[in-house]
C-alpha cells in the first residue's frame, strides 16, 4: 500500500534517492492512463516511488486500485507542461533517465513509463480476461453524475498536438439535433489553460477523470464526439461509440497519436481532415457526423 503522498509546488523542490526506483508518469491523461493500466498487470518487483503531475492525481489514485504492488511513495508535482520527464532528467542527471516499459523493472534511478500506442499490447499483452477485469473495475459503483441512455457527449479540447483545433461545435450540435439527437452534453474540464469549453446548445457537465470513466461505463449506448485527446484513451474499455476528429498534422504525429492504433473495446470512426481550409473541414465533419449516427461502425 502507499505509505505517503508528497505534494510539491514544482519539480525544483524534489529530492530523490539513487537507490530507489522512481517511475515517472509525467505525460498527459491518455499516456498516464495507458501506461498505468498496462503496468498494473506486471508492476515492478521491487519497492518503488511514483512521480506524477498534479492534474493526473485523481486518475492515478483511481487506477492504483488495480495494482498488486502499489508505490511506496506517491510524489505529486504541480506541473502542467508536457515535457515533465525531460525536466526531471535535467534536474537529476546523476540518476539517469530511461524511457521504457517493462514488467518486473529493477532499475534504480528515473524511469519514464511511456510507449507509443501501437506498442502497448506488444509490451504487456492484454488478454480478453484482462479486458474483462478492467471493465468490471471501471464499472463498479455509481458515478457522481448520470446522463440519459443514448446521449451524445462532446469533448472539445485536447492537449499537446491537437490543442489548437477548434471545430465548429455549435454547427455540430445543430446537425445532431436535426438528426434527432437531443440529449447533448459538453465536457467542461475546468482547466484554465483550455479556455472556454462551453458549447452553445449543449448542456455542460464537469466530471473528474474517475467520474467520467464510471459515467460512460454506466451509460448504455452513449455516443462520443471528440477531438483526439487522452479522454478517448481513458474510455477505451467502455461500450461507447466514438467519432474522433483530427486536424491536419504531420504524418509522424498522426501515426503515433491515432486512436485507431490502440486496442479498444469502443466502436469508433476517425474523421481525418487533411485540408487546411476551414470550409472543407466543416463539410468533412458534417459528412462524418451523419455517417457516424447512421452506421453500425464495425471496425
Amino acid at each position: 500500500m502507499i505509505t505517503a503522498v508528497e505534494h510539491h509546488q514544482g519539480p525544483g523542490t524534489l529530492t530523490l534517492e539513487r537507490d530507489r526506483l522512481h517511475l515517472i508518469f509525467g505525460y498527459g491523461t491518455g499516456d498516464t492512463f495507458n501506461a498505468m493500466v498496462h503496468l498494473a498487470k506486471a508492476p515492478p518487483s521491487v519497492t518503488y516511488n511514483m512521480i506524477i503531475k498534479k492534474p493526473q492525481l485523481d486518475l492515478v489514485l483511481f487506477l492504483l486500485g488495480l495494482f498488486k504492488q502499489a508505490p511506496n511513495r506517491l510524489i505529486v508535482v504541480d506541473y502542467w507542461k508536457h515535457d515533465f520527464a525531460l525536466v526531471l532528467s535535467q534536474l537529476f542527471p546523476e540518476l539517469g533517465i530511461q524511457r521504457k516499459f517493462e514488467p518486473h523493472m529493477r532499475d534504480s534511478g528515473l524511469l519514464a513509463c511511456w510507449a507509443t500506442p501501437s506498442y502497448y499490447n506488444k509490451i504487456l499483452p492484454h488478454t480478453e480476461e484482462d479486458m474483462n477485469v478492467l471493465r468490471a473495475y471501471f464499472g463498479v459503483g455509481s458515478s457522481a453524475s448520470s446522463i440519459p441512455e443514448g446521449s451524445v457527449v462532446l469533448f472539445p479540447t485536447a492537449g499537446t498536438q491537437f490543442s489548437d483545433y477548434k471545430p465548429d461545435w455549435s454547427g455540430i450540435v445543430s446537425q445532431l439535433k436535426s438528426l434527432g439527437m437531443h440529449n447533448i452534453f459538453a465536457n467542461v474540464s475546468g482547466i484554465q489553460e483550455y479556455g472556454d469549453e462551453t458549447i452553445k446548445g449543449a448542456t455542460p457537465i464537469q466530471l473528474s477523470h474517475r467520474e467520467l470513466i464510471k459515467t460512460i461505463h454506466g451509460t448504455p449506448r452513449v455516443k462520443i464526439i471528440a477531438v483526439r485527446s487522452g479522454v478517448l484513451d481513458i474510455l477505451r474499455f467502455s461500450d461507447a461509440r466514438a467519432l474522433v476528429l483530427y486536424q491536419p498534422v504531420p504524418d509522424v504525429i498522426f501515426e503515433t497519436c491515432r486512436f485507431g492504433l490502440i486496442p479498444t473495446k469502443m466502436d469508433f470512426l476517425e474523421a481525418i481532415c487533411l485540408n487546411e481550409s476551414t470550409e472543407h473541414q466543416n463539410l468533412t465533419i458534417q459528412y462524418y457526423v451523419e455517417k457516424f449516427l447512421a452506421s453500425t461502425l464495425t471496425r
